[in-house]
């Protein structure tokens, strides 16, 4: 991940990857209750997590839904 690309400009899977940080896709799927491969589609934009699933994702990275997927905090 190009690390001087603006949150903004990311996709929702780049931004999940960024909430994952260092864990790896089988902890991180440990974390909200899904596999890993779930995590690595998630993260390669090629699955839709769950609106339950993001809030778990959420919650684990500390941030808001709206973050997730508008890359700027709720208004």
């Amino acid at each position: 991940m190009d690390e001087d690309k603006d949150v903004k400009d990311m996709s929702l899977g780049e931004r999940i990857r960024l909430v994952r940080g260092k864990r790896t896709p089988a902890e991180f799927g440990l974390l909200i209750s899904k596999h890993k491969q779930n995590v690595i589609l998630f993260e390669a934009n090629v699955d839709m997590p769950s609106l339950a699933t993001l809030a778990k994702i959420a919650k684990a990275g500390n941030v808001t839904v709206d973050w997730l997927f508008y890359g700027t905090p709720t208004q």
